[in-house]
């Protein structure tokens, strides 16, 4: 049953897939329309759970579920990784690469990705430094991505490969 993002409750669950490079707009489209059908269908157990999901910043997908209602099982993970790994195949994207982080350096307005052992060669070249912000793609909850999921790279776990 597809919600609302924000009547989704602040302890709903997210996963957060990460596309190395933007997703044109005519992809996203096409992306939006499966995960929102996804969504609508996706069940544990034959219950169907309250979900939300979307595109964000033109390379984060996120899904949530509010387990307040029915909490998301190892089979209805399970169909939602295969979901991702069927938007990877038909959209020749890769969304699960979790050594891949995303920067974001408010001056040049736009958003790169660099592998997780680049970042120290990346600060020695000057591109990025500690108050140049990363996006953490692992926070678990929708309060976490509202609030910390921009972080400066100085208050996020990536500072331990910087050093």
């Amino acid at each position: 049953m597809l919600v609302r993002p924000d009547a989704m409750d602040p302890d709903s669950k997210i996963w957060i897939f990460q596309s190395k490079d933007a997703i044109n707009t005519e992809i996203q489209a096409s992306i939006s329309n499966e995960l929102m059908k996804f969504l609508d269908e996706w069940a544990a157990h034959n219950v169907q759970l309250h979900t939300s999901g979307a595109i964000h910043l033109d390379r984060f997908i996120t899904i949530m579920v509010d387990e307040r209602h029915t909490g998301a099982s190892g089979c209805s993970l399970d169909n939602m990784h295969q979901f991702i790994h069927h938007l990877e195949k038909k959209y020749n994207l890769n969304l699960m690469d979790r050594m891949q982080v995303a920067y974001y350096n408010e001056g040049d307005n736009h958003i790169s990705t660099a592998e997780l052992n680049t970042l120290p060669e990346l600060i020695s070249q000057g591109i990025i430094n500690e108050e140049t912000f990363v996006f953490d793609n692992l926070v678990p909850t929708k309060s976490d991505f509202d609030n910390r999921w921009k972080v400066q790279i100085k208050n996020s776990w990536h500072k331990r490969f910087i050093k």
